[in-house]
């Protein structure tokens, strides 16, 4: 019982936590997830993306029409840059704000 009480706990934190970042500040946050934490600190970041759009769409909770737009913005911005279907490059280091937030996506 305590323990399925601790587990709402720590989801409900989560949410909490993550409901104070818009949605360019949670694509980024799960992108900067995939990365091995030792590489945060070189920019730019190469980073295998496993998944599509519309997967990334419903794991930050937007809809996919967003998450493109976003993806495109942040692109137009110098933000990140797409190398091919499954690699993307951070560009941008004030991006590493962001870092304490990747728990939640791990």
């Amino acid at each position: 019982m305590m323990a399925a009480y601790r587990e709402n706990l720590l989801l409900e934190e989560s949410v909490a936590r993550l409901s104070v970042l818009n949605s360019e500040e949670r694509l980024l946050t799960f992108l900067l997830s995939l990365v091995d934490e030792r590489q945060l600190d070189r920019f730019p970041i190469s980073i295998r993306v496993p998944v599509q759009k519309n997967e990334i769409a419903e794991i930050i909770s937007v809809t996919p029409e967003s998450c493109s737009r976003t993806l495109t913005k942040l692109q137009k911005q110098g933000v990140i840059e797409w190398k091919d279907r499954e690699k993307m490059l951070i560009l941008d280091k004030t991006v590493k704000h962001l870092v304490p937030f990747i728990k939640f996506f791990r």
